[in-house]
Parts: C-alpha cells; structure tokens; sequence
C-alpha cells in the first residue's frame, strides 16, 4: 500500500495515492524497497505481491483511483522491481481488487483496472459476508456462495481465462439478515457451503481468511460499536 498517516514519522504525504506513484513521486523509495526485496529473496525465496488491494472500493480506500491510474502505478511498480534486478523468479504480481463496486459508481467494476495478462500472474478478489450487521436496505443482505462469490469468478474468467484465481480476503459474520428467509444463516453453514463451492471452482487455487475481531464499522444496530463478529 501506499503510504498512509498511521505510519507517523515514516509518513509521505507526497507518497500516499495511486496517483502519486503513477506520477513517480515515490520512485525513490519503490527503489529502496525492490532494494531490501531482491536482498530478501536471495536466489530461492519467493513471494505474491498484490499493489493496492481493493484500490475501487469506496471510502474506506485512501489511496483508492480510477482504472487508467491504478494500471499506471501497477505497471509503474513492476518496473521499479525489474530495473532494480529483482528476479522474475522472486515475484508473483496479483491483482487484488475489491470484487463489490458501489453501485453509484459502475466505472469501479474491477475489470476497469486489470494491468493485463503481461504484467499479472494471479487475479484475485476480496468479498465478504456482512449480513444482518449493515442496517441500510441497499447493502443488508447475507450473501452465499452463489451471490458474493461466483458472479465475480465467473467475471474473472472471463477477464483472464489463463491466470489462477485467489481469494485475497474472505470471511463472514455469524449474525443473520432478519429480513431473509434462508434457514441457514450460520457463521458454520456458510463457510461449510462457500469452501466447499469454492474448491470446485475451476482455477481457484488460493483462500485467505480474514479472522479479525473488528467494532466501530457499521455503528448501531445487531453489530454494536463494542464488537463485530468474528469475520
């Protein structure tokens, strides 16, 4: 990620956005980093990089940016790594955008931002289950396999027929949507479902679980200020 006000002292204002490193404003310090990386990975280490996850998601993206500059920035940092002799053997690039988009904003479809077969290994998205815990009409919903998962696969496909898939970040919360009828809104019904569609999935060869307690994201409401569950 770019980066960002909780870094403190070690903040770069002038290095925050997308933007900012399509623009070459972090050259510099890209440089020292492929540095320590290639250092890292010496001659049998090797690991996925995924450039600004979620960068068209909303709001709770600081550095988030249209498609044309996230491809320029991506393609931005794989060339810093080149040119800094860090191995093709020592980098898998993902691209790991969110796989929702807000609805207002139909230009954040992540098919917008793909870099292109030539400087991308893996695709990969984020979705989640959220549930009963948000209260607005628009996204309460709890969302199976069939409605969080498989539209943006099947979408991925299409994007990139030959490229593996990752689900960079998954998880659930285990409170039901009052206002759907399904009997199974269960934090154990739906990963016992989702996992098992999701290994029979063709190219998906990776899930990574988010599990994190986290408050505060949907206010008041059946996910209080003072817990949200367990994602």
């Amino acid at each position: 990620m770019p980066s960002e006000s909780w870094e403190g002292a070690y903040y770069d204002s002038n290095c925050d956005t997308a933007a900012d490193i399509a623009n070459g404003l972090c050259d510099a310090k890209l440089t020292a980093w492929a540095g320590y990386f290639k250092n890292w990975a010496g001659s049998d280490k090797w690991a996925y990089l995924a450039p600004m996850p979620e960068v068209n998601g909303g709001s709770w993206v600081v550095y988030g940016s249209d498609g044309p500059t996230f491809i320029q920035a991506f393609i931005k940092i794989r060339t810093i790594f080149e040119a800094a002799g860090v191995p093709d053997s020592a980098v898998r690039w993902v691209f790991a955008p969110n796989g929702w988009n807000e609805y207002a904003y139909p230009s954040k479809q992540f098919e917008n931002y793909y870099p292109g077969d030539n400087y991308v290994d893996v695709v990969s998205f984020s979705a989640y289950n959220f549930g009963g815990c948000n209260t607005d009409p628009l996204y309460e919903s709890w969302d199976t396999f069939e409605e969080g998962y498989k539209p943006y696969l099947d979408r991925m496909r299409a994007m990139a027929p030959s490229k593996p898939i990752f689900i960079s970040q998954i998880g659930t919360v285990n409170v039901a949507d009052a206002d759907d009828a399904d009997p199974n809104q269960t934090k154990s019904a739906w990963v016992s479902d989702t996992f098992s569609k999701l290994a029979d999935y063709p190219a998906v060869r990776g899930i990574i679980y988010f599990n994190k307690v986290k408050s505060g994201e949907f206010g008041s409401g059946p996910c209080p200020n003072s817990r949200l569950s367990h994602l």
